[in-house]
């Protein structure tokens, strides 16, 4: 666990001075007698998130027997930020006058984490230059010499300047500026899991933390996963960067501003009617509220003592209910998660919260307050509670009128979370979407009901707790039950709805579904397979006989698909039965060809054509359904597959099996100008890279085309290649005839099933309104 230090620098609440963060050496090593590595990230008061992962990310790869000063450049005095395209630009130009001029001194930018000790870039010999960097124009990770950087890089220049003019200025003296290993930043897609020392992640409307949600629409980044992996590590540890003992140094400001003044105008926010009955069951003798500052109206108060923690000191013992208002609003970001954590753990039974979001202006700047979301309230709430299994909590968000909330969630964690829910799914008559609903009802691990949707169903309704859809006739049939039945029950969404996003409690997304992300939709990294186990074993028992004579290993090759834009025409069919046959002969095995039944009957004759080896075709290829291919994926040792289906790549993959691809140029032929015209907008605003060959940021067209999709004006396209490229990345798969060594690039994603099971959970858990 993190030692920090006895103390802050005591200036920092006023931002003269960035905080410090303290990594001692841990308990029983031996201390180091090097220098404290000292690292000045650059930081907002939105980043909150990304810099607990910042640290932890140091906790895991550091030298524990040396001492890191981690210094948060946040909100310093003396800067003028109308220019600057983030809250932290041009601090990383005073370095030099904030760590005294002496010494060398670690520039980040708060959108990275570290994989390897930031130790090892501390400790390399500089030479004559006065920094190092990826080139002269980067900054945005740099050791410098403090002393000799201070010439050019100063309080009074940072703070006056333009960021183009305090870079160019030292890029163009001879031997100023070293040249970094890239390793130490890898931008995006740069990464390699292994070899890269750092990850930075550039595109603004990618990052995995999603600090803006205001400013940006996001989409999923493709080795998001780096950082979601430390995430979870994390949130299962509890992991704050702050704590009580040790509160952040704006915490102590705004403890000593609640002392010595007035709160700051506006309503108390009122308990809703739901937090009022809760209350009325609990024991008004063994309540206690908490808060920052006295509260003006405490009509509503069921509690025995009122403890305002400007006044009084943090509590100590256990009561059966508290309650918390007027409080979580007024802390700055950082301090929010150890706060909900103690509240929970000094509730046995009940835990209510009562929030207001600011208006313009009521708080001072710096204080973190504006800009949370009731999304962003729930979020945190729901983090804390994860360690508190035992107690039932009640969030009211409320607007800056203080009026009636704008969210309202309950959670009775004796709920669902100990019994069983009635599962029902929604079958849409076509065999691939049933097939993929039924993988989805499978992954959940609980009994589910079967039923057909659409206007020629006559069965009566059946009573559900969790309704699934995968197909446009369950999902517009599970919002009229919805409405019929009451908000009880749950609706979960399988791929792209084609309606508004919000008509869904949750959607499951895939990376070829290419929706944006919002907080009800649940992005997989690594593809769900879109087959049910039942579905293989019998198409595995069909197939059987035929293969056993065919030495192995069995190679799979599916070929074809029906997903735009790519197409496998009668050339690419036939250079693909080549290399499939050369592949067979130098592994010693034989081929099994699982021809997608929407192939052009050229180029499924174009394969077979080129068969030189060990192989089993279907005898009418063009006509034979869907059996062959699914027992192609339940029997094969290993795949040879084209790009062109998400499908076929997502139950490939999760086969947990070999697989290359065999990529296909894009066609666009056949679609409409209006998808075309909505493609390019995508490509433009997404795919396409900076002058920098990084991803370029989202323009507005991004975000008018994720409001379209979102609102349910547009249906999103359906693409694999986000698909491919996520599963290329992450070592899922491979380009066929390139060496493995070339991959993979980021770490491989957890299976989907984990992530669904633990999303769906926590949803049957608590009740928004």
């Amino acid at each position: 666990m993190t030692a920090f230090s006895e103390a802050f620098n005591s200036s920092a609440g006023a931002g003269a001075q960035p905080a410090v963060v303290r990594l001692a050496p841990t308990t029983g090593t031996a201390p180091d007698t090097a220098p404290p590595v000292r690292i000045f990230l650059g930081t907002e008061d939105a980043q909150h998130e990304a810099e607990r992962i910042f640290v932890y990310a140091i906790e895991q790869v550091r030298d524990p027997s040396r001492t890191y000063d981690i210094f948060l450049m946040k909100n310093l005095a003396g800067f003028k930020r109308r220019w600057w395209r983030t809250g932290f630009t041009n601090y990383r130009f005073a370095i030099p006058d904030l760590a005294g001029r002496r010494g060398k001194a670690i520039y980040n930018d708060v959108d990275q984490i570290y994989t390897a000790d930031p130790a090892l870039l501390f400790d390399l010999d500089m030479q004559e230059y006065g920094y190092l960097a990826v080139s002269p124009a980067d900054t945005s990770v740099m050791l410098m010499d403090c002393e000799r950087m201070a010439e050019w890089w100063n309080h009074a220049a940072a703070s006056r300047r333009h960021k183009h003019t305090l870079t160019r200025g030292p890029a163009r003296v001879p031997g100023l500026w070293g040249a970094l290993d890239p390793g130490w930043n890898a931008r995006d897609a740069e990464y390699v899991e292994g070899r890269s020392m750092l990850l930075h992640f550039t595109a603004l409307h990618t990052q995995p933390w999603q600090p803006t949600p205001d400013q940006y629409s996001y989409r999923p980044h493709p080795l998001g996963e780096v950082w979601h992996r430390l995430k979870r590590d994390a949130d299962a540890q509890g992991y704050t960067v702050f704590r009580a003992e040790r509160p952040s140094p704006a915490f102590q400001v705004q403890l000593a501003r609640y002392r010595m003044t007035e709160p700051p105008p506006g309503p108390v926010p009122a308990w809703s009617g739901t937090a009022l009955r809760k209350l009325g069951a609990t024991n008004p003798r063994d309540c206690v509220q908490i808060t920052l500052g006295p509260v003006l109206d405490d009509s509503h108060a069921r509690c025995n003592r009122s403890i305002d923690l400007a006044a009084e000191p943090w509590p100590q013992d256990t009561v059966d209910t508290v309650m918390a208002r007027d409080l979580l609003e007024r802390l700055p970001p950082e301090d929010v998660p150890w706060m909900l954590h103690d509240l929970f753990t000094r509730a046995r039974r009940l835990l209510c919260i009562a929030v207001r979001i600011a208006g313009r202006g009521e708080h001072p700047p710096g204080d973190g307050s504006a800009g949370r979301s009731p999304g962003w309230w729930r979020k945190q709430v729901l983090a804390a509670s994860r360690h508190a299994p035992h107690v039932d909590w009640h969030l009211d968000v409320h607007g800056p009128s203080g009026r009636a909330p704008l969210l309202a969630c309950s959670a009775a964690r004796a709920g669902h979370a100990g019994g069983t829910p009635r599962v029902l799914l929604l079958l849409e008559g076509d065999p691939r979407c049933d097939a993929a609903g039924r993988s989805l009802a499978e992954t959940l691990e609980w009994p589910w009901e079967e039923q057909p949707a659409g206007g020629g169903n006559t069965e009566p309704y059946k009573a559900a707790d969790l309704i699934l859809t995968c197909g446009p006739h369950g999902a517009s049939e599970a919002r009229h039950r919805r409405l019929k039945h009451g908000n009880g029950t749950r609706l979960i969404h399988l791929g792209r709805p084609g309606t508004p996003l919000a008509d869904f409690d949750l959607v499951i997304a895939r990376p070829q579904d290419q929706l944006p992300i919002r907080p009800n939709v649940q992005y997989l990294s690594m593809p769900l397979s879109p087959v049910d186990s039942a579905t293989l074993a019998h198409a595995a028992r069909r197939l059987q006989d035929a293969l056993e004579p065919l030495p192995r290993p069995w190679i799979g090759v599916l070929a074809g698909g029906d997903d735009l834009p790519a197409a496998l025409n009668p050339e690419r069919a036939r250079d693909l039965g080549r290399r499939a046959c050369r592949h067979a002969r130098d592994t010693g095995g034989s081929l099994i060809i699982a021809p997608w039944p929407g192939i052009r009957p050229d180029a499924m004759d174009a394969l077979i054509s080129e068969l030189e080896c060990p192989a089993h075709h279907p005898a009418a290829g063009r006509d034979a359904g869907m059996a062959s291919y699914y027992g192609c994926l339940a029997l094969a040792d290993q795949f040879i597959m084209t790009g062109d289906s998400a499908d076929a790549l997502a139950a490939a993959c999760a086969r947990r099996r070999p697989v290359a691809v065999f990529e296909i140029a894009p066609r666009f032929n056949g679609r409409t100008r209006l998808v075309q015209a909505m493609t390019w907008l995508l490509d433009a605003s997404t795919r396409h890279t900076s002058r920098r060959g990084t991803p370029r940021q989202q323009d507005w067209r991004g975000r008018i085309l994720d409001w379209l999709v979102t609102s349910g004006r547009l249906q999103s396209t359906h693409d694999p290649r986000p698909l491919l490229a996520a599963c290329l990345l992450s070592g899922l798969v491979t380009h066929l005839d390139k060496d493995a060594t070339d991959g993979p690039r980021g770490p491989e994603p957890p299976p989907p099933g984990d992530l669904i099971r633990r999303r769906v959970r926590q949803l049957m858990s608590y009740q928004c309104t």
